[in-house]
């Protein structure tokens, strides 16, 4: 029996995927190559890894993508040494980037977060009275006699 794993991926297991696919390109292999090597570290088929990458993780690594392929183009992905500072720069600026878009994502969640929870103090605070109506209308219509139907 297999030992492969079929649990949802984490954020943690996307990185270490997107780490060795990025490496792989700057240094000329292929990402079937790097998912077989992720899929031994993870637990997991070189198929479920290459469909992560392809359906999400890739997606949200477009500019380190790009960067990976400069590196490899340039001939340097083979020798880390030889990295130019601009490529460097262009790593950094990609990291800076990427950094920014997660800030500004945190801050409209908490934001949203905050509107969703008044709002539901609201509800509740709504609900409640509702609810306190609705007994007041409930007892008083016990006070009202029932008619009698005549046969």
């Amino acid at each position: 029996m297999n030992n492969f794993r079929k649990d949802s991926w984490s954020e943690e297991e996307d990185k270490i995927l997107a780490c060795q696919v990025l490496n792989h390109i700057e240094t000329g292999g292929t990402q079937l190559q790097a998912f077989e090597k992720v899929g031994v570290q993870l637990k997991r088929t070189a198929g479920a890894c290459g469909f992560r990458w392809n359906a999400t993780v890739r997606k949200q690594y477009k500019e380190e993508v790009e960067v990976a392929k400069q590196i490899k183009r340039s001939g340097k992905g083979n020798n880390e040494e030889s990295i130019g500072n601009l490529e460097i720069i262009d790593i950094v600026r990609a990291l800076f980037e990427r950094i920014n878009k997660t800030s500004e994502l945190e801050s409209n969640l908490k934001v949203k977060i905050e509107q969703l929870t008044e709002e539901n103090k609201l509800l509740l605070a709504r609900k409640s009275i509702l609810e306190q109506k609705y007994f007041e209308l409930f007892s008083l219509l016990e006070l009202v006699p029932k008619k009698k139907t005549l046969k």
